[in-house]
């Protein structure tokens, strides 16, 4: 960082002072840019109608040597704010937090000239990570303050991935990852919409996968949950299957496999759904997204993982997701569905 003294230059009288380098720049930037980037240099005189840029290394007791002219620019390197910093003799290295240069303008000239300078210091450690500088510049002072702090570390990600893939049926289409047989290693659930299968891929530890074993569920699944609905604490696996607009529930049979299928009707093209509690009983219920009636399909549980007959209510037009989940502060569920071609959300308040 320099000072500046705007309207005066260097009037050297003897070799004391005189510039160790002129040079002729676009502007006074380029000029300081010049003095900074080399380490001897501790001032510059600046000559705006010309663009001269002059370098000073020495300017020890050259108070007296100062010319007032209005076509000058003066800047003095401030000591230690240069980056990289200055070389010191001792281990630790004087940190300016405040500093305040009082100068006097062109039209008063007084005995001293160059800027007097008040610097409040302490020491600080061999590293200073300068994360603020904040300059502001009157006709008569030049006011800086530097805040010093550490900047955070950044720490690289290096991961190495390594790929293993695993088989699964035709076109895998929506995945789940639960622990399905109880030895706290997460499983995974997949359902195949071509093959008109699910897989369930067990964890045999270090994220290594068993091959799946498959079981058939309806045509073109498309929604997967993995919840227990028998009140066992053992998940089950429910599926949409929407080109047989049905639900299938594969009960858990232990150890990770799974019963067949057990279907129940929905309306036409379910598409999503929730499992949840609608009517306080402790057993999970199914709700259904139907996209091609525009309807939404409930499913009670009524116990040991079976569902009663589905009961409709209207939505708007191709409901396409569906989340249950207390909107009014009753402390009842309530369904709100996503209308994909009526560009609305239907919201259905549990009475």
């Amino acid at each position: 960082m320099m000072s500046k003294i705007a309207g005066w230059q260097f009037n050297c009288a003897s070799t004391t002072c005189l510039p160790f380098s002129t040079l002729i720049v676009s502007d006074i930037f380029k000029c300081e840019l010049a003095c900074l980037a080399q380490i001897q240099c501790e001032a510059i005189s600046f000559h705006q109608s010309t663009t001269k840029c002059e370098l000073f290394a020495n300017i020890t007791n050259q108070n007296g040597n100062m010319l007032a002219n209005i076509d000058s620019v003066t800047m003095i390197v401030i000591d230690q704010t240069r980056f990289p910093a200055e070389p010191v003799a001792s281990s630790s290295i004087l940190s300016s937090t405040s500093a305040i240069f009082t100068t006097n303008d062109a039209t008063s000239p007084s005995t001293s000239l160059l800027p007097t300078t008040k610097i409040n210091t302490t020491l600080a450690s061999a590293t200073i990570n300068t994360t603020s500088v904040s300059t502001t510049i009157n006709t008569t002072s030049v006011s800086t303050t530097i805040n010093t702090t550490s900047l955070p570390t950044t720490v690289a990600w290096n991961v190495c991935l390594n790929l293993t893939t695993y088989t699964t049926g035709t076109s895998p289409i929506v995945a789940a990852v639960v622990d399905v047989n109880s030895d706290n290693k997460s499983d995974i659930i997949v359902i195949s919409y071509d093959s008109d299968t699910v897989g369930v891929l067990l964890n045999k530890g270090n994220g290594i996968f068993l091959n799946p074993t498959t079981y058939s569920i309806g045509d073109g699944a498309q929604a997967l949950t993995v919840v227990d609905v028998n009140s066992d604490n053992k998940p089950d696996i429910i599926v949409a299957n929407a080109n047989d607009n049905d639900i299938s529930v594969l009960l858990n049979a232990k150890n990770g496999t799974f019963q067949n299928q057990t279907t129940y009707s929905t309306d036409s093209y379910p598409i999503s759904m929730a499992v949840v509690d609608v009517n306080n009983d402790n057993k999970s219920d199914i709700i259904v997204a139907n996209y091609g009636s525009d309807d939404v399909t409930v499913l009670l549980n009524g116990g040991n993982g079976s569902f009663q007959n589905q009961i409709t209510y209207s939505a708007g037009s191709a409901p396409q997701t569906v989340a249950v989940v207390d909107v009014n502060s009753d402390n009842k569920p309530d369904i709100i569905v996503t209308n994909f071609n009526s560009t609305s959300i239907s919201v259905l308040l549990h009475c």
